[in-house]
């Protein structure tokens, strides 16, 4: 699956030119704004190697890797939305149905109160938490002996449940002045403790498991046809959902593990990018994690600059994607969109 911009219109390329050039703006701005600004001149010396020892200190540790998690991450999760929309023809579908982000949020919650100085329990025990939810909802699927697209669904619902209520179980087992505060901040999400050792482990995770994907793009294409279909093409439409439900489960959960969770980019970039790149095929999935990325850079960028203290991404995330969604089914209703 590959894109050229030979195969758009003006128009479309024009969207996509001003997508990435608004892009590379934000990742600059974030590269220089925070706590300890940076100016253009202080990123061309620092990587010239010419910097003062603090400035490279701040770019390299943390500065950097904060911003290319973010880049990534907004993408990916657009990107993974994505697909679970097709996947289950549903435009209200994300890898949140599927009790990933509820699973991910028991685990830290529980590497929170258990983890004792385990200096990476929390994103393991979140990576694993997220990881048996999704194992939970494959068993729950095959001992219905349904494999449909509202079995999985109906799975991820109950899953999800049994998850939030676990997690309501620790946070009542969970010392109110400590840990109970470090339970409500993680599930709100936040890219604060991102640094470099962290880049690694989670971009190897998320670019492998996104050639994966892209490899079996063709076939989440047919899956988005009716079961009958795509076996008329020769795809096994259970087997191969469930493959790609897994990969999509590692990428969500690997970010998830060191961000904690992050709302509403993974369903709001694949709306915007369907209703602006009319093309179809591949344009409105590049698009789309143009889209996320730019969406997890700007929210990333007011939760460190509008305040004094570190504030919750999800607060951006969710105060930019509840109006969208809202104008969305008013524009709707009044047949306008």
């Amino acid at each position: 699956m590959a894109l050229t911009m030979s195969e758009l219109n003006k128009g479309d390329r024009w969207l996509f030119g001003g997508s990435l050039a608004l892009l590379v703006l934000l990742f600059l701005f974030s590269l220089c704004l925070g706590r300890y600004p940076l100016s253009l001149r202080d990123l061309f010396l620092v990587l010239q190697g010419r910097g003062a020892p603090t400035q490279r200190l701040i770019f390299f540790g943390i500065r950097l890797p904060r911003t290319l998690i973010a880049l990534f991450g907004g993408a990916v999760l657009a990107f993974t939305g994505g697909i679970f929309q097709v996947l289950f023809r549903n435009p209200l579908a994300t890898p949140d149905v599927m009790g990933i982000t509820a699973g991910a949020s028991f685990g830290a919650a529980a590497g929170i109160l258990w983890g004792g100085s385990f200096p990476l329990a929390v994103p393991v025990f979140a990576f694993f938490g997220a990881m048996a939810a999704i194992v939970l909802v494959l068993l729950l699927s095959e001992l219905s002996g349904r494999r449909d697209i509202v079995t999985y669904l109906v799975s991820g619902i109950i899953v999800s449940a049994l998850a939030r209520g676990a997690l309501m179980l620790l946070k009542y087992l969970a010392d109110p002045e400590r840990e109970l505060a470090a339970i409500e901040f993680w599930t709100m999400g936040s890219l604060a403790k991102v640094t470099a050792k962290d880049l690694l482990p989670t971009l190897l995770p998320l670019i492998a498991g996104t050639v994966l994907l892209l490899f079996l793009g063709f076939r989440i294409l047919i899956l988005g046809l009716s079961e009958d279909e795509a076996q008329s093409l020769g795809v096994d439409a259970k087997a191969t959902r469930r493959r790609i439900i897994l990969l999509v489960t590692v990428l969500v959960s690997t970010l998830t593990a060191l961000t904690g969770p992050i709302g509403f980019v993974a369903i709001m970039a694949p709306h915007m990018a369907r209703r602006l790149c009319r093309k179809g095929g591949f344009a409105p999935v590049v698009l789309s994690c143009l889209l996320g990325a730019m969406l997890l850079l700007a929210a990333d960028l007011a939760a460190r600059s509008l305040s004094s203290h570190e504030m919750p991404i999800s607060i951006f995330t969710t105060l930019m994607g509840a109006p969208y969604l809202a104008w969305i089914l008013i524009g709707r209703n009044h047949g306008t969109l």
